[in-house]
């Protein structure tokens, strides 16, 4: 999962990922259940996060 510039994201959205990234699991209103990754370490997700350090 790639999260291009979080700096140009609102002041909230990094402190709203913290639970959703811990937990592998986000819901999107549109799909009726929450989407889970697969807990396995070998299958872990790798996440990037970039910033221009503009905040």
């Amino acid at each position: 999962m790639l999260i291009d510039e979080i700096d140009k994201a609102d002041p909230d959205v990094p402190n709203n990922l913290l639970v959703p990234l811990g937990s592998l699991q986000f819901t999107v209103p549109e799909v009726p259940k929450p989407i889970t990754a697969d807990p396995d370490p070998e299958r872990y997700p790798l996440i990037v996060i970039t910033t221009n350090e503009e905040r």
